[in-house]
C-alpha cells in the first residue's frame, strides 16, 4: 500500500489575499446599505422613548395633582433661545368664590350659620416643566393646566431635538393623553 502523504504545504496556508479582499469588499458593501437604515431606526427609537417618557411624566403629574388635591400648570421647556420661560403663578380658577370674611359659624348679619362654609380660596398653581433627555425640548401651544381633580386642559406639543422639530403631539380625551400626529 502506498502511503498517502498529506497535500503539499502550499495548500495548508489558508486563504489567499484575493479571497480575503473579496470578503472584505462584500462586508463593506453590506455595511454601507445597513448602517443608514440602522441609524434611522435608532433615531426613531430614541424619539419614541422621549415621547413615552413625556407622556409618563405628564400622567405622573396628573396623579400628583389628584393625590395632593393641588392644581399644577405645565409650561414649555424653554423659549427659542433656550432660556426658561418666565411664568407668574396663576389662580386655579377664576370662577371660584372668594373666602368669606365673616368668622366661622356666623353670617354677615351676625346670625348663626345654617349653610355650609364658604369655599376656601384656591391655592396658587404651581408652574412646572417636564425634563426630557439632554438635547431634547418641547413647546406647548398653551400651558397644560392640571386641576386638583386630575383633569387636564388640551394643548398640542411640538418635540424638538436641538433645533429640529421631531414630532407633533395632539392631546386627546381629557387632555392628559397625547397622540403622535403627522
Amino acid at each position: 500500500m502506498k502511503n498517502r502523504a498529506s497535500p503539499p504545504a502550499r495548500f495548508k496556508q489558508g486563504y489567499s489575499l484575493f479571497e480575503v479582499m473579496i470578503v472584505l469588499a462584500i462586508m463593506a458593501l453590506a455595511m454601507s446599505v445597513i448602517m443608514p437604515r440602522a441609524a434611522a431606526s435608532l433615531d426613531q427609537v430614541v424619539a419614541h422613548t422621549v415621547f413615552f417618557d413625556f407622556q409618563r411624566q405628564l400622567l405622573d403629574l396628573r396623579g400628583r395633582a389628584f393625590a395632593t388635591n393641588e392644581a399644577l400648570t405645565v409650561l414649555s421647556s424653554a423659549d427659542s433661545q433656550g432660556a426658561p420661560e418666565k411664568a407668574a403663578p396663576e389662580k386655579a380658577s377664576a370662577d371660584q368664590t372668594p373666602p368669606d370674611p365673616t368668622p366661622p359659624g356666623q353670617t354677615a348679619l351676625d346670625g348663626p350659620r345654617t349653610s355650609a362654609p364658604a369655599p376656601v380660596a384656591p391655592a396658587l398653581v404651581e408652574p412646572t416643566r417636564i425634563p426630557l433627555k439632554a438635547g431634547w425640548s418641547y413647546h406647548l401651544s398653551a400651558p397644560i393646566r392640571i386641576s386638583a381633580g386630575g383633569a387636564c386642559t388640551r394643548a398640542d406639543v411640538d418635540v424638538f431635538n436641538g433645533d429640529h422639530k421631531i414630532m407633533h403631539l395632539e392631546s386627546q380625551q381629557d387632555g392628559c393623553k397625547l397622540l403622535r400626529s403627522s
